[in-house]
């Protein structure tokens, strides 16, 4: 036989071709399209038949970046397998999957993906004999659509397909498909729907994340994000909450890793789950929450609650119609009567986003006080289980801001901070002693009161572990009483005095409720940063680069410094008029004029009620020669 035409108008072509061609086959090399489990579909259990190896190569959209590592390469082809969307398989689907899932790991059938860029769309199958055609990898090709194929058996024929195909299946740019694939499939095969109440953090990812959109279609959950919520889930399983400051840097995902740990709350606990963000964030909230964990809340907005399908439900701030509601702090700052009704209920989870807001206040010369956010805080703390904070900035102007939020977490939570007594709740010692300002103690019974409560867990240091078995405290007692140090053994109470400095310097309540991660640590096992450095190279910082200062405006320049100068010994807040003005005239000299006939100056005037506004006529404001050339 020579060439052989077939058309699926005229027979058909899975059972009376492709399944005929595969029986008894000593091997299969496909050129097929990009890969899907159906490309097992259509042969059945004609794969069964080939005596010997099966070699699939097919196309990926894998750029030059992809394939430069294989951990790019692998989350690729993971990212490209998931937009086929195989967790909705069906139950007709099912025995692909699993002829795929066993003819894979039993070293049957080997495949290897090869970038669009190197050949564009490839397509083509091959043995013994070779056929060509249109024919795609779906059921819906070989048994509805119309299709033709030809097929020659000539052995020059069979040779160049051949070869096309190792030129295909040895190109430098091919890649071996990723084993999160066959991973993701037996997954797939296996799973089940697990009651709620029988999770177990042990490590992995609860089903609905491994599920959620952002795993599934997105470029995935990054181990760190991973980390967070199982962190926050063996934190609730032994002691039945969780309290956690999470100041990972700016662009490492916190509201992701929040809403992550708001989802299992809310899945494993009766109680609502408040989110408390400020007003520009909310929908950004609550869009994360629907898109990329696929998770219904409702946001308050202008004395109404609006769900994330739109709807509006007018009622007050407790009654909320989702399990996790969405609330502006702005109201909690401005003391509005609508947050009042929040102090009502109990929760399973409380998330304070844009944490380092919650702050001591008072002017100059005034004591300090809680403002009204971290005194609300205080307030409804003690009525939540689970409390998280969200801040890339735990510290902004003084370290006691860092105290006050493990005040927050402390609240209601006796082990963060230790009960009454413990050195660790008098801000000044605790922080000198973080901080390494204060030297650690020398004397086993000054180091016990630092260790004792909170004890520090098992698992975090050997001495740890051996003070919790000499007293036989399990992992879910926070403390152990003062006396209880003539309890340990000589050997282990000299050890306490040699690793205080390490135990009390690194295992303190800081550490051990503040979760950061730097962008420039993450990185994968084979040392490749998960966030690679974009380099930006700035223009104009050199002086070369600089451009010229028109004369009006270098006078200007003088003459505003010079003005704020002489209005800083007057009133408070020149600098920050200072810093305003220059800018606005760094824009445009009228710009600058603009800021000054702004009521802005009697504003800093009205501070102290000293003196009188000054005159902001374009007359009194010409010496400063803004607007003019003069």
């Amino acid at each position: 036989m020579a060439i052989n035409r077939l058309s699926s108008r005229r027979q058909p072509l899975a059972a009376s071709f492709l399944d005929d061609r595969l029986t008894g086959a000593v091997a299969y090399d496909r050129i097929a399209g990009y890969f899907r489990s159906s490309v097992f579909e259509i042969a059945g259990e004609a794969f069964d038949r080939v005596t010997g190896p099966v070699r699939i190569v097919c196309n990926s959209g894998l750029d030059e970046a992809d394939i430069a590592t294989a951990r790019a390469a692998a989350q690729a082809m993971r990212t490209e397998w998931c937009e086929g969307k195989p967790e909705f398989m069906t139950a007709s689907q099912r025995p692909r999957y699993e002829r795929l899932a066993r003819l894979w790991r039993a070293g049957r059938v080997t495949i290897r993906v090869l970038p669009n860029a190197a050949f564009g769309l490839i397509h083509g199958k091959a043995r013994r004999t070779s056929f060509l055609g249109s024919i795609n990898e779906t059921a819906e090709a070989w048994t509805q659509h119309y299709e033709l194929v030809w097929e020659d058996d000539a052995s020059d024929a069979v040779a160049w397909v051949q070869e096309e195909f190792e030129a295909l299946w040895n190109h430098r740019d091919t890649r071996a498909l990723s084993d999160a694939i066959i991973e993701d499939v037996e997954r797939i095969l296996s799973r089940q729907v697990v009651p709620v109440a029988k999770w177990t953090p042990d490590g992995k990812e609860p089903a609905p994340f491994v599920e959620a959109p952002v795993a599934r279609q997105g470029d995935g959950l990054a181990p760190h994000q991973r980390a967070f919520v199982s962190t926050v889930a063996r934190e609730i399983e032994t002691f039945g909450q969780a309290r956690f400051l999470l100041a990972d840097d700016v662009g490492l995902g916190k509201t992701l890793q929040l809403a992550m740990a708001a989802e299992y709350v809310a899945l494993t606990s009766e109680k609502p789950v408040l989110i408390l963000a400020p007003k520009n964030l909310l929908l950004q909230w609550q869009d994360e929450l629907r898109t990329m964990l696929a998770v219904p809340s409702a946001r308050w907005d202008r004395g109404r609650w609006i769900t994330e399908d739109g709807a509006v439900w007018p009622a007050a701030a407790d009654v909320c119609p989702r399990r996790i509601g969405i609330f502006p702090t702005s109201l909690i700052t401005a003391q509005s009567p609508a947050a009042e009704p929040l102090m009502r209920l109990r929760y399973g989870c409380l998330i304070l986003d844009e944490a380092h807001r919650a702050r001591q206040s008072g002017g100059i010369g005034n004591d300090k006080g809680p403002n009204n956010l971290l005194d609300f805080m205080l307030r409804i703390a003690d009525r939540t289980d689970t409390l998280l904070l969200g801040t890339a900035t735990p510290i902004q102007t003084d370290r006691s801001e860092l105290f006050d939020l493990m005040r927050i977490l402390d609240r209601g939570c006796g082990r963060v901070l230790g009960g009454i007594g413990s050195p660790w709740r008098a801000r000044d010692d605790a922080l000198d002693m973080v901080s390494g300002r204060a030297p650690a103690p020398t004397t086993a019974a000054m180091c016990w009161a630092w260790l004792r409560d909170p004890l520090i867990p098992r698992n975090e240091h050997q001495t740890a572990s051996r003070i919790r078995s000499e007293l036989d405290l399990p992992d879910d007692h926070a403390s152990a009483k003062m006396g209880a140090i003539e309890d340990l053994s000589p050997s282990l109470r000299q050890r306490i005095v040699l690793d205080a400095d390490t135990l009390i310097h690194n295992h303190n309540p800081f550490i051990r409720h503040t979760i950061k991660r730097r962008r420039k640590d993450l990185r994968a096992k084979d040392g490749t940063p998960y966030f690679p450095e974009i380099r930006v190279k700035l223009r104009g910082e050199r002086d070369d680069e600089a451009l010229a200062m028109p004369a009006a405006m270098a006078s200007a320049y003088d003459d505003a410094r010079e003005f704020c100068k002489q209005l800083a010994g007057q009133r408070r807040g020149a600098g920050l008029f200072k810093t305003l003005l220059l800018r606005r005239i760094g824009s445009s000299l009228v710009a600058g004029l603009s800021l000054y006939k702004s009521d802005l100056i009697g504003q800093l005037s009205d501070l102290d009620g000293v003196s009188p506004r000054p005159d902001r006529s374009a007359q009194a404001w010409r010496p400063m020669r803004i607007g003019s050339a003069d």
